[in-house]
This record gives structure tokens, C-alpha cells and sequence, in this order.
């Protein structure tokens, strides 16, 4: 979110006397940590499975990933800390999770978690986040007693008792600190152009036998809860990008955003977002030549590079899909994003602030999206804050009532 929460986290483990300190972070972020840290002047060891023997060093700052971490445990296990930092902490967000029990069996003096969206889908998704930090996070001991005394099954979904929600909140204000970014004096105003695209005839037909499965996996409840989200869902996504079993034979959004490119945007330094980066981009390529491709297979350093050759060269587009931006990335220099797919939850809200910073008036943010379809059921969504399984119950009454209920 761009508030300063790594820069706030190594201050407090300076202020707290920590000179042995663990950070667990994605991929992704850690670039921004070594860059923090190094503005402090303070040296840190990037910790893999093939140096695990830095672990010896009595001192230091050992930063590493969560898939790392899950790796190296039993030397983790063995070295108390003086600090543990959970950066983007929605990562031990299950309890069922082995990363989340073992995260919380490690031992150090402090801990500290950080996110700039702790709850991206449900309430629920806190408690094991504190559960790092408290004991008895609300009182409780046992996420599913938690779940039992706050929330209401109704159907296939919990809901915070009304009663509770009072009590949940005022927790949270005693227990987290909330940092926003009128606090740090951001008054950045986000410009949003949304440019609406049409199906052609058999594009309409295509589209429109998918969400009639939709439909139908949706009324059994278990296909509802998973092929509804991993195959109908998907597939609604990538048909407004252009694909059919990954091929890609609709091309209006393309020319549209190549159209952007070359005239309102020309000479303009502009991120596009496309979250099916491996299908997408291999088309992007033949007609992009000029442009930059961040995506998740580049390591740290190639990452920087990228990054680097985006803000001081000519190469005026960078493509990358949310989880490659989302997190950790400083991206100030450039005020334009266009959404050619959209990211979903906790990911949208961290990519479109990665070009804020405290100087500027506004950020332009375009949103290429075809008419009647899942692109207006998200971005809507997305403006009202809401969970996929939330975008996903309106996709289907949409279809079910025609937008009536």
C-alpha cells in the first residue's frame, strides 16, 4: 500500500534493541526489504536452502520466503530470534496451513506482522494472523471456537454476527495499529477511465454457453465450491482477454490497448496489467517488441534490473500481472495503469497504489472492459470492496435474473 510499514518495521526492531532478526516475506517483497535496509545501512543475508549455515551467525538480519521457510523450518526451529517480521502476513492467514503452524512455532522476544490488506476474501482470515502475535487472539485459543462465537453459517458462508461486529472492531483498534495514507499526508486522486469493448456474434455465443455451465455446476454444492471457482470462473476471465482453451482468437481488447498506446498514451511511461501473463504476453511480444515483461519466473536481481531499465531508458510499457507488482515494488514515477485484466481482491488494491507517492495530484487508472460480461461483475465488485465469493455469488444472480432479483 505504500505507507512505509517495512521502513516502520525495522525502526521498531533498531528501538527495541534486535540485532538478530528474521523476516519472512513473499518473493516479491523482498526486494523492497533489501532496499529498505540498505537505505538504514544495515547488512541482512538472503537465507535459501543452499546457505543455511548462515543461521550460525550469532547476529543479523536473515531474510528469506515463506517457501523457504516451510524448507529450512527445523533450522529455524533451532535459533530463537529477537525478532520475527511477517511481511504480507495474509500468507499464514489458514490455521489448517503447515506454513501457518510452523510460522507460529518459531521463537523469538518480539514479532511483528504486516499487511496492507490482512482480510482480502472474509473476517475470518485475521485470527490466525494474530494468532502469531496473541495467544488467545479474541479471547480464544481454538480458531473454529472463534468462528463459532463471531459468525453465522448461513447457507455456505460465515457472517459476523451483527452483535459482534461492534466487539470484533474495537479488538482490532486495541490490538493493530492502522496506518492510511491521509495519516502521511497522500491527497493523490485516482483519475478512472473505463473504455467498454463488445463481443462479436460467436464470441457472445461462446461466452454465453460458459456461464450457463456456470450455472449449472453452481447448483451442486460441491462442484459450487470448487469447479464453480477454479474452471467456470476462470474461463468467463479469459474469454473477455481474448482466449478459448488458451488460444487466442478475439483481438478487440488488444487493438484497443494498442490504440492507447499509440495515441492518448504516446510517449507516456504506462504499467499494464494482465493477470494470465503466460498467454497474454506471448502474444503482447510480437506486437510490443519495444516493451519491458516482469514476470513471476524473474528472480530478485532480474526484477531490479527490469524495474531499473522501466524508469531511467526510453522503454516506455511495462507488462506484469498483479502478483509481480502487487507487492513491495516502488513504482512513483509513472502515473498511468491499464487494467487489460483484472487482478482480484487484496491484489487489486495493492497494484493500483504502487504508482502513489506524496507529491503527486492524481494517478490515471483505465480499465479495458467488454460490455455484459464478468470484466463489469469484478471491476463493480471491486469499487464496493468485495470478496471474490462475493463477486461470484453476483455473477450468478446476474445470470439467474438477468440483473433482477
Amino acid at each position: 500500500m505504500r505507507l512505509g510499514k517495512t521502513m516502520i518495521a525495522i525502526r521498531l526492531a533498531i528501538i527495541w534493541h534486535c540485532f538478530n532478526v528474521l523476516v519472512l516475506a513473499p518473493k516479491s517483497v523482498l526486494l523492497a526489504w533489501c532496499d529498505e535496509l540498505t537505505l538504514e545501512q544495515i547488512s541482512y543475508n538472503l537465507l535459501e536452502k543452499r546457505n543455511r549455515e548462515i543461521l550460525n551467525k550469532k547476529n543479523g538480519w536473515f531474510l528469506t520466503n515463506y517457501e523457504n521457510s516451510y524448507i529450512l523450518h527445523d533450522d529455524l526451529q533451532k535459533k530463537k530470534f529477537d525478532c520475527i517480521i511477517c511481511d504480507e502476513s495474509t500468507y499464514i492467514k489458514n490455521c489448517r496451513a503447515l506454513r501457518s503452524k510452523n510460522t507460529i512455532k518459531l521463537s523469538s522476544s518480539f514479532r511483528i506482522v504486516l499487511s496492507g490488506n490482512p482480510t482480502p476474501n472474509h473476517e475470518l482470515e485475521i485470527y490466525q494472523q494474530l494468532k502469531f502475535l496473541i495467544d488467545e487472539p479474541f479471547g480464544y485459543n481454538n480458531y473454529y471456537t472463534f468462528r463459532m462465537r463471531y459468525f453465522l453459517l448461513y447457507g455456505f458462508k460465515y457472517y459476523l454476527k451483527y452483535n459482534m461486529k461492534n466487539r470484533y472492531n474495537e479488538y482490532l483498534k486495541e490490538h493493530c495499529y492502522f496506518l492510511k495514507r491521509a495519516d502521511l499526508g497522500f491527497v493523490c486522486e485516482e483519475i478512472i477511465e473505463k473504455r467498454e469493448l463488445y463481443f462479436d456474434t460467436k464470441m457472445k455465443q461462446v461466452y454465453k454457453t460458459v456461464e450457463n455451465e456456470m450455472v449449472l455446476e453452481f447448483n451442486n454444492e460441491e462442484l459450487e465450491r470448487y469447479l464453480f471457482k477454479i474452471q467456470a470462473f476462470t474461463k468467463l476471465r479469459l474469454l473477455t482477454s481474448g482466449f478459448i482453451q488458451y488460444e487466442f482468437i478475439w483481438k478487440d481488447k488488444l487493438k484497443e490497448l494498442k490504440i492507447l498506446l499509440e495515441n492518448d498514451l504516446k510517449d507516456e511511461k504506462v504499467i499494464i496489467i494482465c493477470e494470465f501473463t503466460n498467454y497474454e504476453i506471448k502474444n503482447f511480444k510480437n506486437i510490443f517488441k519495444n516493451a519491458l515483461y516482469l514476470q513471476s519466473k524473474h528472480n530478485l536481481n532480474e526484477r531490479k534490473y527490469i524495474l531499473s531499465e522501466f524508469k531511467n531508458s526510453n522503454k516506455q510499457h511495462l507488462f506484469s500481472n498483479s502478483k509481480c507488482i502487487g507487492h513491495g515494488l516502488t513504482l512513483d514515477f509513472c502515473d498511468t495503469m491499464i487494467f487489460y485484466s483484472l487482478p482480484l481482491g487484496g491484489d487489486y488494491y495493492q497494484t493500483k497504489e504502487r504508482t502513489i507517492n506524496i507529491y503527486k495530484k492524481n494517478i490515471l487508472l483505465i480499465y479495458l472492459l467488454v460490455k455484459d460480461s464478468v470484466d463489469e461483475d469484478i471491476f463493480n465488485g471491486l469499487q464496493k470492496k468485495q470478496s471474490m465469493n462475493d463477486i461470484q455469488h453476483t455473477i450468478v444472480k446476474r445470470i439467474l435474473y438477468n440483473g433482477n432479483e
